[in-house]
This record gives structure tokens, C-alpha cells and sequence, in this order.
């Protein structure tokens, strides 16, 4: 079940999602609340895993990977290991920066960030194309960045149909 959020747990959530390193009495002042009811907030938000981790996100162009792979998967249904293998191999590999799971025409598809084209041709031969389970494999390299985030769009929250009821609720009650 999702957790309901108030004004103040959206505000909070998004100055975090813009830089984590806010001083506490930073978040209290942005948020206008206390800096006793942001730590709480955060506390909980960190204890219901709400909150994951805390990282700094990196330029990889700046640190040298410049190429950004789309890579298509289809598992061979047949074998029933066949997933379960390939994900656990694709765990192992650094250069896979996401793994999801598809409905449609594929199975699966990796985001991975590689330095050049040269290296992603080397390791897919090598490694990739020699997975477990794996019958077709199509790779698309990302040319440009139109969007690149890890923002939540958080205030969409307020606008799902799920919740309208609550809202209205809400605003009776005042």
C-alpha cells in the first residue's frame, strides 16, 4: 500500500531530490517547518525505505563514459532457468546500470554506460551476447539527452484518480 503524503512530506522530498547534502536547518528553513519535524519526517522516510540511499549522482561524461546503451533482450522461454541465469548474470556486470523486465516484444532491457563503442562492441561479443538464455539480442546507442534525471515527479501523486477521492474528502473537511 503507498503511503499517504502530506504538502509538507512532498516539499521535504523534493528539496532532498535536489541535493541531499541540505543542513538541517536548511530543509526546515525551505520547507518552512522545524527542523524537529523534518528530522522526524526524514527519519521515517529513511526507516520505511521510502528513502533508499543516499548517493551522489555523477557526470559520466565528465568521468569519461561517453556512450550510453540500450540493449533489447529475448529470454528463451523454453528453459525455466533461463531469466533467473541471465539476471544473475547481468548482476555481475558493472557496466549495467539498469535491468528491467519487459512485457511485449522483448523480455528484457539493459541501460548500460560504457567509455567508447569500441569497448561496448568488445564486451558484447565477449561477455553479453554469451549470457544464459539469451536468443536475440538488438542494441540502440543514445545519440543525445533530452531528459536525465532521478527527480520523482512526486506532485503527480496529488493528481492520480486513486486519490481524488481523499482530496475532496479533504477539502469538505476544512
Amino acid at each position: 500500500m503507498t503511503r499517504q503524503f502530506d504538502e509538507l512530506d512532498r516539499k521535504i522530498l523534493e528539496h532532498l531530490q535536489e541535493d541531499v547534502t541540505l543542513s538541517l536547518s536548511e530543509l526546515a528553513d525551505k520547507v518552512a517547518s522545524s527542523k524537529s519535524v523534518c528530522w522526524r519526517r526524514v527519519q521515517a522516510f529513511l526507516d520505511t525505505g521510502i528513502i533508499k540511499r543516499r548517493v551522489a549522482v555523477l557526470d559520466a561524461n565528465k568521468l569519461g563514459f561517453g556512450v550510453m546503451i540500450i540493449a533489447m533482450v529475448k529470454i528463451d522461454g523454453r528453459v525455466d532457468s533461463s531469466l533467473e541465469d541471465f539476471v544473475n548474470a547481468v548482476q555481475s556486470m558493472p557496466e549495467v546500470i539498469e535491468c528491467h523486465a519487459l512485457m511485449g516484444e522483448v523480455d528484457v532491457m539493459l541501460k548500460l554506460i560504457v567509455p567508447t563503442i569500441e569497448y561496448y562492441e568488445e564486451m558484447m561479443w565477449k561477455r553479453l551476447a554469451r549470457l544464459p538464455g539469451i536468443i536475440d539480442l538488438r542494441t540502440s546507442i543514445s545519440l543525445s539527452r533530452f531528459v536525465d534525471t532521478t527527480k520523482l515527479p512526486l506532485a503527480t501523486l496529488e493528481q492520480d484518480p486513486r486519490h481524488s477521492h481523499k482530496r475532496s474528502m479533504k477539502m469538505l473537511s476544512r
